[in-house]
């Protein structure tokens, strides 16, 4: 997470001094990204609700909501046997 963080924060920057300014920008496009291994965004799991663009606040849409039942069983199920493969390979 770090190394992502400084690797954003290197190719982002203009002004060195101003790194602060950006960081909220960098972590919000870390936070957003759809992960390879849950195939959900972080901000998704920590929240259970959709993320909202600063676009969204700024033309006051209502785009976001909570994750429907599906999304979160088929996330459930997906951990599930992620976890059952780790298990059988460990024995």
């Amino acid at each position: 997470m770090n190394r992502t963080v400084k690797e954003l924060l290197t190719q982002s920057i203009i002004n060195v001094a101003s790194w602060n300014v950006d960081l909220p920008l960098i972590l919000m496009s870390i936070r957003s990204r759809v992960t390879r291994a849950t195939e959900f965004r972080a901000f998704e799991l920590l929240t259970g609700l959709k993320m909202r663009w600063p676009e969204d606040v700024a033309m006051k849409r209502k785009v976001y909501g909570s994750l429907n039942y599906g999304e979160v069983s088929e996330m459930l199920l997906d951990e599930r046997s992620m976890i059952s493969q780790r298990v059988e390979t460990l024995k």
